[in-house]
């Protein structure tokens, strides 16, 4: 192996009350023959003893956070590392000490490919009964892995494919690897044994009918991603924060889905909203996920995480864009290869005014009327989700700092409605964090001169 195309290794080790297994899943990284430049697990929101066992492993670093499922913590997991590539260790499972050293390599020696996958054996846990959803010859022949213990991936494959999706409770790796694979992603296998999954009583995969309405969930989207027509113009995903929203969210799901060109996705994530958000969303052709109640910042920032696409755009549950939004504004970036966003002005229509009421226009940068390239996006970073209102004055603040290239067209791209439950409205309390994080912004700038 030439030296000068190593790769930095990172491995993410998901744990949820997984006490009785994740020591030797720690030492079985520390025993790779080509280790690994850093081991970050986190710890889903364990109440065993989890969390104390990763941090006395030496080298490991400790993320923790409330429960979020598989995909949420393997999502967190990409977010706090750095390395070129990601191995995932699911804390039940074993690696063969050579893992590392050869599905990296493959990947160095082949910079074409971009993820490696490896073969299995299945390990029966002593007094556990084999269970309906594994075949018997599993306990004999080594089998194909497609799962997340045998998986090595550049990072770049999760820039581009997005990361695993959490409203999936069990096939968020198959989902995943089918989005990859759709997405024209080179996927090779090595023939080794590389992975020895141990099968006990706490299985996820043992909720068989479960796990099958959810591969069928994970054939249906691949079906629809096909039977999409190839896209001659960037793709771009829209992502819709929305809390107690049902009132509003249809009329801004239907104002992102007829744009033309139509976006690649539309992605509602429901903020721990207490109403019938939820039904609005699944009665709409979206991608909807759920979080508990954490602010719009946090909302955003999973959606984004989520994307597929090559370009972000928001629109808030409670606004509309105006048709020929995204039409303009891809033009705009199109034609000027420079420029990482594009903005527009807003109508604010007050719907609580009579009828026939003027509405204000005005040209600002705002969330609802970015469009932004994904790669310039994650070089500023996400919206800090410490402020509930005032977030984005933040945000822009730090694009402006790292150079963030941007336009404003003259077009009327989008309506804000104000209604009376608006964030800012409702939390006045909050107000606030609009000068807390304008103060953010100027104290990082007389800190930088």
């Amino acid at each position: 192996m030439n030296a000068s195309r190593a790769l930095t290794v990172s491995v993410i080790v998901p744990v949820f009350n997984g006490a009785d297994y994740l020591a030797e899943a720690l030492a079985n990284i520390a025993a790779q023959d080509r280790p690994p430049d850093e081991v970050v697990v986190i710890d889903d929101g364990s109440t065993d003893a989890s969390a104390e066992i990763a941090r006395s492993a030496p080298g490991v670093r400790v993320v923790s956070q409330a429960n979020q499922g598989h995909g949420g913590a393997r999502n967190a997991g990409i977010a706090a590392t750095s390395g070129d590539v990601i191995a995932f260790l699911d804390h039940d499972d074993r690696w063969t000490l050579d893992k590392l050293r050869v599905q990296v390599g493959h990947l160095e020696d082949h910079p074409e490919i971009g993820v490696v996958l490896a073969r299995q054996r299945m390990l029966l846990e002593a007094g556990f009964e084999r269970p309906a959803w594994m075949a018997k010859r599993a306990l004999d022949e080594p089998e194909a892995a497609p799962i997340p213990s045998a998986l090595v991936a550049r990072r770049a494959v999760f820039d581009g494919v997005g990361g695993f999706d959490p409203t999936f409770r069990m096939a968020c790796d198959t989902d995943w690897l089918f989005r990859a694979r759709d997405a024209g992603v080179s996927i090779a296998w090595v023939p080794d044994v590389l992975v020895l999954r141990r099968v006990h009583r706490g299985n996820m995969s043992n909720a068989t009918a479960a796990g099958k309405q959810e591969f069928l969930r994970v054939l249906h989207g691949s079906v629809r991603r096909k039977a999409r027509p190839r896209e001659t113009s960037p793709r771009v995903s829209v992502v819709i924060p929305a809390f107690n929203a049902e009132r509003f969210l249809g009329a801004a799901i239907e104002s992102a889905l007829a744009q033309s060109p139509a976006p690649l996705e539309v992605l509602v994530v429901d903020d721990g909203s207490t109403d019938g958000t939820a039904a609005v969303a699944r009665s709409h052709d979206v991608r909807y996920a759920h979080q508990e109640n954490a602010g719009v910042a946090a909302a955003a920032n999973l959606g984004a995480s989520l994307a597929h696409g090559d370009f972000l755009a928001f629109v808030d549950a409670d606004d509309v864009w105006l048709p020929g939004k995204l039409a303009r504004q891809l033009a705009r970036l199109e034609a000027e290869p420079g420029l990482e966003a594009v903005f527009g002005r807003v109508r604010e229509v007050d719907l609580r005014a009579p009828s026939g009421a003027p509405a204000r226009e005005e040209a600002f940068v705002a969330r609802l009327t970015m469009l932004i390239r994904r790669d310039a996006f994650g070089r500023v970073g996400p919206f800090d989700p410490r402020f509930r209102i005032g977030e984005f004055v933040e945000w822009f603040g730090r694009a402006e700092e790292k150079g963030l290239r941007h336009a404003t067209l003259p077009d009327v791209v989008a309506e804000r409605r104000i209604h009376g439950a608006n964030m800012g409205i409702v939390d006045r309390a909050r107000r606030g964090e609009y000068l807390l994080a304008l103060k953010s912004v100027l104290d990082r700038r007389r800190r930088v001169s």
